[in-house]
C-alpha cells in the first residue's frame, strides 16, 4: 500500500511539474546490482530465476540514483508478477553507441499485440488470466515518465498471449564512459577472432534466452562459444568439441547438473574446466558442487565481469582434437 501511495504521489508531482531529478554520475553496474537485491525478493518467492548480464567495461550515466534504481526495480517486479510461476526473467544491460540499452524479458503470460499501445496509459492492466490482479496500473506508467525524465525512451515487445514480454529502455551515457575499442562483427554477431587462439566454452543453461545473451557477450569478447539446453545435449557437445571451459547450470530439465558432471568425468581425456552458474546461492550448494567435480562456483546473477575474473585464474591448455577421444555410453 505504500508502495503504490508512493506511486501515485510521484505521478501527481510529474504532472504538476513538481518533482525534480538530483542527477549524479553513476555507475550503471552498481545500480543494477542495487535494483537486483531490492527485486529478489519477489522473484524468489514467485520461485523464478534471474539472469544478469552486464557490460564487460564501466558503464556511467548522468542519472539520479534513486529514481533510476526505481525504474529498473519497477520492471523486474513487473515481470515477476506476470511470469509464470517458477518461470525465468532476465536483465541484459549493453553499450549502443552513445546508448545503454537494458532489456527485462519473461517469459510470462505476454502481452496482446493490440494492448502493446496502452502498456504504457496510467491504471491500464493486462488481463492476468487466472493470476490475481495486482496493483493498481500505474508501475509502468511512472516508469515511462522517468525514463523520459532522464532523456530516454522506453517500450513494450512481445509476440503476444502467452509469449511473454520484454521492455526495452534506452539512456543517454555519460560522457565520462571511455567508448570501447571498435571491434569487426562477423556473419554469427561475434568478433571476427583468430579461432586458433581463441578459448573455447560451452554454455549449458535451460533458460535459452539467458544461454544466448550470453553466448553472445562471450563472443564478442573473442570466445568460441557452444550452447546446450539439456544436460544429455551438453554431455554430447563436450564429447564432441572438448571445450576448455563449460560454464554448467545445476537446474536442468532432464538431469542436472551434478549428474551430467559425473557423466564426464567417466570420459578419458576431458580436461574441461567446470563452472556451476546457478540460482543456488547457499553454503552447502556451493559445497556440494565442489565436491561433485565444479572446479569453480558462480551464484546467478552474475555479470559478464566476474566471469572473465573466473577464467583468467584457468590455465591455458592446448586444443584436443575431438576425434581421436571416445564417448560416454548412455545408457
Amino acid at each position: 500500500m505504500t508502495s503504490m501511495l508512493n506511486d501515485l504521489l510521484d505521478l501527481s508531482r510529474i504532472s504538476r511539474h513538481t518533482l525534480t531529478l538530483q542527477n549524479e554520475t553513476l555507475s550503471l553496474d552498481s545500480v543494477i546490482d542495487r535494483s537486483v537485491r531490492v527485486a529478489q525478493t519477489l522473484i524468489r518467492s514467485r520461485g523464478h530465476t534471474l539472469s544478469v548480464i552486464k557490460p564487460e567495461h564501466e558503464l556511467y550515466l548522468e542519472a539520479d540514483p534513486i529514481r533510476l534504481e526505481q525504474i529498473f526495480v519497477s520492471l523486474l517486479n513487473n515481470s515477476a508478477k506476470y511470469a509464470n510461476p517458477n518461470g525465468s526473467i532476465e536483465l541484459v544491460a549493453q553499450q549502443e553507441n552513445s546508448m545503454v540499452v537494458i532489456r527485462v524479458r519473461d517469459g510470462g503470460i505476454g502481452i496482446p499485440k493490440k494492448m502493446l499501445g496502452r502498456i504504457f496509459e496510467p491504471f491500464f492492466q493486462v488481463e492476468r488470466g487466472n493470476l490475481a490482479t495486482e496493483g493498481l496500473g500505474i508501475g509502468l506508467p511512472l516508469t515511462r515518465q522517468l525514463v523520459e525524465m532522464h532523456h530516454g525512451s522506453i517500450e513494450a515487445v512481445s509476440r503476444g498471449k502467452g509469449q511473454g514480454s520484454e521492455f526495452i529502455v534506452r539512456l543517454p551515457l555519460s560522457a565520462r564512459t571511455q567508448t570501447p575499442t571498435t571491434t569487426k562483427i562477423g556473419t554469427r554477431g561475434g568478433v571476427a577472432k583468430n579461432t586458433k587462439d581463441a578459448r573455447t566454452v560451452l554454455v549449458v543453461d535451460d533458460n535459452e534466452v539467458a544461454a544466448e545473451a550470453l553466448g553472445r557477450l562471450l563472443e564478442l569478447r573473442g570466445y568460441e562459444v557452444s550452447l546446450a539446453h539439456n544436460g544429455f545435449q551438453a554431455i554430447h557437445k563436450a564429447q564432441r568439441s572438448h571445450p576448455e571451459i563449460i560454464i554448467l547450470d545445476i537446474g536442468l530439465p532432464d538431469i542436472d547438473g551434478y549428474e551430467v558432471v559425473r557423466l564426464l568425468q567417466k570420459e578419458r581425456g576431458l580436461s574441461s574446466t567446470l563452472i556451476a552458474l546457478t540460482g543456488y546461492g547457499q553454503p552447502q550448494d556451493k559445497e556440494r558442487a565442489l565436491k561433485s567435480g565444479f572446479n569453480f562456483y558462480l551464484t546467478k546473477p552474475v555479470g559478464l565481469k566476474e566471469i572473465e575474473e573466473t577464467f583468467r585464474k584457468i590455465p591455458r591448455r592446448p586444443r584436443i582434437n575431438p576425434t581421436s577421444k571416445r564417448g560416454v555410453a548412455l545408457a
